[in-house]
């Protein structure tokens, strides 16, 4: 494959490549290349004609996928399906990332908006769809042929976004702005705190 370098600024210095590693590589196999030189300016960007990147693997959805978050092996997928009006995650085994497959699913009546996992739980933001009101389900992932609910935390106006660090779990709440909640004990989740971003 030849390598084309783009990016750079106008006037820059030609990039002179001095050293590209390894020289050959087997054909249609993954590989690693490493590129030195100078005049390489930031931003430049470096690709391989006619190379990838590529798909490595699929899990088709019927229903649609809002949101991924990969922890180990695994992946969570917040999810839902407007046919049966069902909703919440799918966890996948991707340690064959050619052949995704499922051992895991929690479904309810909420749409799955967000989610991120810490050790065995799964914190995902919901939207009701009749109410049009949110949510945050706590979900314990240990036997992943039967994730149960650990907890509910009600009512978010329409989250967006979460991060869990510690003992608190942050969400972008639309209009209502980040709240911040205490998941200490995942069975009774706490806001602590809100912080209002108007607009």
């Amino acid at each position: 494959a030849a390598i084309i370098l783009s990016g750079q600024p106008a006037g820059a210095g030609v990039p002179r490549p001095l050293a590209v590693a390894p020289l050959t590589g087997p054909s249609g196999a993954a590989g690693s290349l490493t590129i030195s030189g100078d005049s390489f300016e930031p931003g430049a960007r470096v690709s391989l004609f006619g190379g990838g990147p590529w798909i490595a693997g699929s899990y088709p959805l019927s229903e649609g996928a809002h949101s991924v978050e990969v922890h180990g092996q695994h992946a969570c997928v917040a999810y839902y399906n407007h046919g049966t009006k069902l909703g919440g995650i799918h966890l996948l085994d991707i340690s064959d990332p050619e052949n995704p497959v499922r051992v895991g699913l929690f479904e309810t009546g909420d749409s799955g908006v967000g989610v991120q996992t810490v050790g065995s739980i799964a914190y995902v933001t919901f939207i009701n769809p009749y109410t049009f009101l949110g949510g945050m389900h706590l979900l314990d992932l240990t036997d992943h042929a039967a994730i149960q609910r650990l907890g509910t935390f009600y009512v978010l106006q329409d989250p967006q976004a979460i991060m869990v660090e510690g003992v608190r779990a942050y969400i972008a709440d639309q209009y209502e702005g980040l709240k911040i909640i205490d998941v200490s004990d995942p069975a009774n989740p706490a806001q602590t705190g809100v912080y209002d971003t108007p607009g």
